[in-house]
Parts: C-alpha cells; sequence; structure tokens
C-alpha cells in the first residue's frame, strides 16, 4: 500500500469536504493569527485563532483537522492546509504507529497454566422494557450539519409573532356574536 503526500486518503477527504463548505464563510482579519469567521449558512460568527489552532465551534480542537471556519482562513494566508493537521493524522506517525509487527501467540494448548480463582464472565441482567436500538455515533461535522432552521411562529387571531392563536393574550375574535 502507497499512499501520496502527507495526509492518509480518509483525512484528505475530510479536508475537502470543509474545504467546500467553508466556501460559504467570510474572513474578518483582526491580527496576524486571530480571525473572526462568519458562516453564511448558519449566520454564526466564530473566531479562529491559527496560532493555538482554535476554532470557537471546537470541532478543529476535537479532530485534529482543519474544520470548515478554519480552512477560508489558511486560503487566505496561502498556507498548505497539511500544516494544520494534527501531526498524529500524517502518513508518516501511521507508518510509525504500525512499523513494529506483532508476535504470533502459539496454540491455546501450549500455554502455562495459571494458577488462581477462576474467572467467570459478569451476569446478565435482563433490563425490563424495550431494548434501546444502538445507532452508530455520528462524526462531529454531520452532527453540525443536521440542525433545523427554527421556523417562528405567526398568531393567526392578532398576527403577532412568538406565539399562537391558543396562546395570545387578546381577546379572540369571534365572528359569530351572541345578542343580550
Amino acid at each position: 500500500m502507497t499512499w501520496k503526500g502527507r495526509l492518509p486518503p480518509n483525512v484528505q477527504k475530510k479536508l475537502d469536504l470543509n474545504r467546500e463548505e467553508g466556501r460559504t464563510c467570510k474572513v474578518l482579519e483582526a491580527d496576524d493569527y486571530d480571525l473572526e469567521i462568519i458562516d453564511d449558512a448558519t449566520h454564526e460568527s466564530f473566531v479562529v485563532d491559527l496560532d493555538k489552532r482554535i476554532c470557537g465551534c471546537g470541532a478543529y480542537q476535537i479532530s485534529g483537522i482543519p474544520f470548515k471556519h478554519v480552512m477560508p482562513c489558511i486560503a487566505m494566508r496561502r498556507e498548505r492546509v497539511a500544516n494544520y493537521v494534527d501531526p498524529r493524522l500524517t502518513v508518516r506517525a501511521y507508518i510509525v504507529t504500525y512499523s513494529e509487527s506483532t508476535k504470533p501467540l502459539p496454540e491455546q494448548a501450549i500455554w502455562p497454566s495459571v494458577r488462581g480463582p477462576e474467572i467467570e464472565p459478569p451476569e446478565i441482567l435482563v433490563q425490563v422494557g424495550r431494548a434501546k436500538k444502538h445507532a452508530r455515533k455520528k462524526e462531529l461535522n454531520e452532527l453540525l450539519r443536521k440542525r433545523k432552521n427554527k421556523q417562528t411562529v405567526k398568531c393567526t387571531n392578532c398576527s403577532g409573532i412568538g406565539h399562537n392563536k391558543r396562546s395570545c393574550k387578546n381577546p379572540v375574535e369571534s365572528p359569530f356574536q351572541v345578542a343580550k
């Protein structure tokens, strides 16, 4: 297996995705390393410090891969994105990690016997109720993309915003009037 470049394909794929998503961000420069990012898609503002490798959303610190808010900052400075990826995610780190070979174990029948108490598996406790569905853990960028836009509620009684007809403080205007 040969990889071209400094980064493995899975890291490069995430960088390409973050670069594409970063096109919706505007960069406001405060000084050499402190930058303010305004995300046009979510209308949120984040502070990015390239020197300390910190982004206000926290995704860069967690993954070690420049997130969509960091990518436009690196592009604006005309620097290589690979320099901002955590060193533990490079091809070199991967090769160093797996350079040592693991020695095979002999057949279990040949293993020496060990004196001591017999180790038993833990007891299985059957819980009451329906079993919960175990979904896979989502990556951070998947979680951030799934935010739903909150719609404002409009009252049909008074045309006010922020409440509905049922919780309206104004008296209900009924087309039918009770004669006294």
